[in-house]
């Protein structure tokens, strides 16, 4: 009986494990063919942070990876396995929050959408002078999460904050 040859082919998937900086400073690990473009590299960065790519720069090692380079593969810029690359906001205009305090005065306070809720908490401490501990609503939700980014809320310029002052548990009878 004769040996029969067959050529069987084995897809193998090579995956890079990258670690991504979002906007945030949040860290997240993608794994991606290195044989794959800069855009799908970019692609998949904005699935898993949600972030528009017009927002960010993509950089490696203090390198801007151009978009004109897109084509390019992604094992051409000399990524390794676990190296990071990160996301650096493009110029990013602030935005203007109208804000009602308690007594009905309604504030104006520019600021960058990329701020945490807890310095915004600050500015406007500041901006209207009160003293005691203040609380903020958006949308009529209480914004509970200090550290989350205001523009990851959804807030945009124009929109409308309120705020009320907090008593702090000890003092309630």
């Amino acid at each position: 009986m004769g040996s029969s040859n067959t050529n069987t082919t084995t897809n193998i998937s090579v995956t890079l494990p990258l670690k991504v900086l979002d906007l945030y400073k949040r860290q997240h690990l993608l794994e991606i063919n290195p044989n794959r473009s800069i855009a799908d590299l970019k692609a998949e960065i904005t699935r898993i942070t949600g972030t528009s790519p017009q927002k960010y720069m993509l950089k490696y090692k203090d390198m801007i990876v151009d978009e004109t380079k897109d084509t390019d593969m992604i094992g051409d810029i000399g990524v390794r396995e676990f190296d990071q690359v990160y996301m650096e906001p493009r110029d990013i205009s602030p935005i203007t929050l109208s804000v009602r305090d308690s007594g009905g005065i309604l504030l104006k306070i520019p600021i960058n959408p990329l701020t945490t809720v807890k310095s915004l908490t600050q500015r406007i401490l500041q901006h209207s002078q009160k003293s005691s501990e203040i609380g903020l609503t958006y949308k009529g939700k209480i914004l509970t999460e200090q550290e989350q980014v205001l523009e990851e809320i959804g807030m945009k310029d124009g929109d409308l904050l309120c705020v009320f002052s907090q008593v702090p548990l000890s003092s309630k009878r």
